[in-house]
Formats: structure tokens, sequence, C-alpha cells
């Protein structure tokens, strides 16, 4: 499971690179283009709002071969795709399995581990999930300029294969499945809110700013999420159960980890801009600059699980926040001219600290919570997380372009994007030294 699900975490940025190619290949505008990323990134966040539904509705093996299977023939349609038209359906379907896998290993884990070890159970959920991003970007440039963009699909797909075979010998039932139903008119009002949201972003990349298209987007979004909210809150079998939030560790632990989640993809898209664009070295040296951090976050994870089961979340999840400030902060000081070793020493710290808080704000998130409404609590959470990244990733990428001095980004730019994450970070931590031991002793409470 946890190699399906980093499959599914490592396709989601795995694209980005690919795009210029594919606009080529096809002859297709940047516009059309984007949208095998937005329409990726749409429905994996409406499969990922129901995902708690389906894990209780149907046997682990069932949903996890078929979301395995999905996922797999979207990769081969893409890889095969003879139209742009083929490629962003086979994207599609690829997305409607993705939307599954991680969700489905993080519903696991928490059925597998007891409360006092489900610390740990999040370290494992970290490797996949701070690790995968962060090596994308690395693996796809390697792969399109050694085999083409088609090789990417491939290379999911054998992925995909791979583990299929393997789940069909080692998955099993954790639980009776039960009745539920899906209640289409709050998948509707989810899905219309979130495609708001993304087309709001998406418009905001092209115009930055100044467009008024941008901000009716996004007031039309916030106001068809609000009535999903009300609906929710009234249905006796809601999709996303959002009253979860009331639960101060809850709230607290998924906001901190969206906060965690947009410095992490804010990083890895302008990291490598300032590597290639400010200081002039290749591609090649930018993925290899982000290899050790990545490493890092995978070897790091599992341990701040055992130590977040032993010390607590408190201390994990500050300690994350001063490291990630620091490891943010180093980049306002750079210059054109700064050497590649303190560059990758500081995407090594601001790893560190993702790898801590990954961990640590799940745990403190879910833990505290009955069985039967942890599945819903990582529905909520993997929803709100992956909006927040999004949305908010791109508001400081357009930050460093906004205020850039020359036509691209520039060490201007790149200073006050990080200035703003460091910031961030800041207010995060003093978040987390305020209430957390609220949220701990509500936990003990509960």
């Amino acid at each position: 499971m946890m190699t399906a699900a980093f499959t599914s975490s490592f396709s989601q940025n795995l694209l980005t690179s690919a795009l210029p190619s594919i606009m080529k290949d096809f002859s297709v505008d940047a516009i059309t283009g984007q949208w095998l990323t937005t329409g990726y990134t749409l429905v994996m966040g409406v499969i990922t709002c129901i995902s708690a539904v389906l894990f209780s509705k149907y046997s682990v093996p069932r949903l996890e071969l078929t979301a395995l299977f999905l996922f797999g023939a979207g990769c081969l349609g893409a890889f095969l795709a003879p139209t742009f038209s083929v490629l962003l359906v086979s994207r599609i379907i690829q997305a409607c399995g993705a939307g599954m896998l991680t969700p489905m290993m993080q519903m696991s884990l928490l059925h597998i581990y007891p409360p006092e070890r489900q610390g740990e159970a999040m370290g494992l959920t970290g490797v996949v999930v701070g690790a995968a991003p962060a090596i994308a970007p690395a693996a796809a440039g390697i792969l399109i300029d050694s085999f083409g963009w088609r090789s990417i699909f491939l290379t999911l797909f054998v992925l995909a294969v791979l583990a299929t075979i393997a789940g069909s010998f080692t998955l099993r039932s954790l639980k009776e499945p039960h009745p539920e139903q899906v209640e289409l008119w709050s998948l509707f009002l989810y899905a219309s809110g979130f495609t708001l949201f993304m087309l709001g972003v998406d418009q905001l990349k092209k115009t930055s700013f100044r467009s008024m298209y941008t901000y009716i987007m996004f007031i039309a979004g916030i106001a068809v999420l609000t009535l999903f909210v009300r609906r929710q809150k009234m249905s006796v079998k809601p999709i996303l159960r959002v009253e979860l939030l009331k639960y101060r560790s809850m709230s607290l632990g998924t906001s901190i980890i969206c906060i965690a989640y947009v410095l992490m993809m804010a990083s890895s898209i302008l990291v490598p801009l300032y590597i290639q664009t400010v200081s002039g070295h290749s591609a090649t040296l930018s993925g290899a600059i982000m290899v050790p951090g990545s490493a890092l976050i995978a070897l790091i994870s599992p341990v701040s699980g055992k130590i977040t089961d032993r010390a607590g979340s408190r201390i994990v999840i500050i300690a994350g926040l001063i490291t990630l400030a620091a490891g943010c902060g180093g980049y306002i000081l750079f210059t054109e001219s700064t050497g590649v070793f303190p560059v990758t020493l500081f995407y090594m710290l601001r790893s560190i600290g993702i790898a801590l808080l990954i961990t640590a704000c799940t745990t403190l998130a879910v833990r505290s919570l009955p069985l039967s409404c942890k599945p819903h609590a990582m529905a909520l959470l993997n929803s709100l997380r992956l909006m927040a990244g999004a949305l908010f990733s791109a508001v400081i990428v357009l930050i460093a372009e906004e205020l850039s001095s020359s036509g691209s980004i520039d060490i201007h730019g790149v200073h006050a994007a990080f200035t703003v994450m460091t910031a961030t970070a800041a207010a995060g931590l003093i978040l987390a030294v305020w209430l957390i031991p609220s949220a701990e002793t509500e936990r003990e409470a509960v």
C-alpha cells in the first residue's frame, strides 16, 4: 500500500516538467495544456473528499485493487494517447485511482496500529506524502531528457502493475463493510467549489493579481463551499465530516500541516528556479541539490513518528516549525553567487522540518478521535491539505514573480517569497506554542 500510495503521490507533480514537450507534440497552448495538471488535482480532490465513505462501504482489497486498476489504466492510456483529448481523459482516469491510494494507506494504518503507536504509523505516511512530491521534479527531468514525456506514464504503469500483483497476494480485509451512500448534491457542491478555486488559481498563474476574474472565481468558490459546509452539518450521513474540526487537536493539526504542505510545495518550485534562473546552474545540478533533502524526509519521517509516540506531538511540532523557518530563512541571505553547499544545506534543513511536521501534525489531528471517526478525519485533512497546497503555493510563487525586477524571477523575488515563507512558519510556531497544550489536554480528556 505504501508503494501504491508513493506512486500516486509521485505522479501528482511529475507532469509539470513535461508540459512544454506535450504542448509542442499536440500543438496546444498553455491554457489548454495546464488542464493536465489542473484537472488531475481537481479529480483527486473530489475523490479524496469521498474516500472515508468508500473506505466504509467496500473492503480494503477490493478498493485498493480497483484504485490501482484505474490508476494503471489511466497511465497506459496516457502513454498510448494519439491526441490531447485522449491524454486528458486518461489523466482524469488516473486521478480517479490516485485520489484513493494515499487515503487508503492512511486509513488502513490507523486500523492496524493501536493509538499509542499511531505516531509510528503516521511516520510511514510521511515517507509518501513528503518525499514523493520532492523527488518527482528531478525524476521527471531525467526521464524526459532521456526518453521523452511518454516514458513518465510507462514508468508509472509498470509501478502500478507491480503494486497490483503484490497487492493481490498480500491485502486483507481490516473491517466489515457497511452500506453507505454518497450524497450526490453534496458531492456536486464540493466539486463545484473546488473547481472554482482551481480555476481561480489557474487564472492567477496567467494574469497574476490584476484580473478581476480571479477574485470572482475565489469569491464564488467560497460561497459554494460555504453551502457545502452547511449541508454537511445538517446531513445525517455527510460525505465530509466538517464538525470534526470542533476538536482543537484536529483543527490545530490540520492547520499546521496545511502550512507545512504549502511551504513544501512552494519551495519545491522556487528552489529549482533560484538554482537555474538566478544562479545559472544546470537542471541536472538543480535535481542533485534536492535529492539529499528528499532522502532526509524518507529517513526521518518514521523516526519522527516514534519520537511523537514517546514524547508527544508538541515538542516535535515546535522543533519542526523552528527547523522549517530556519531552512526557509537561509534563502533570504543568499545572492546570485551563493555556493552549492549552503543551498543544499538549507534545503535539507527545510526537509527535516517538513518530515517532523507531517508526522506529528497528522498524529495530533487524529489520535484523540474514536476509530470510527478517523477515516473521516483523514479525508478532511487530506482535502484541506490539497486545496491549501494548490492555492497558497501558487500565491507565493506569484509574489516572487511580482517583486522581481526583471521579466523572470530574480534574487529580489526569491528573497521576498522566502521572507513570506519564513514569516508563515513563524506564525505557525506561535500558533503551536499557544494552542498545543490545550489540544493535548483535550486529547487526554477524549
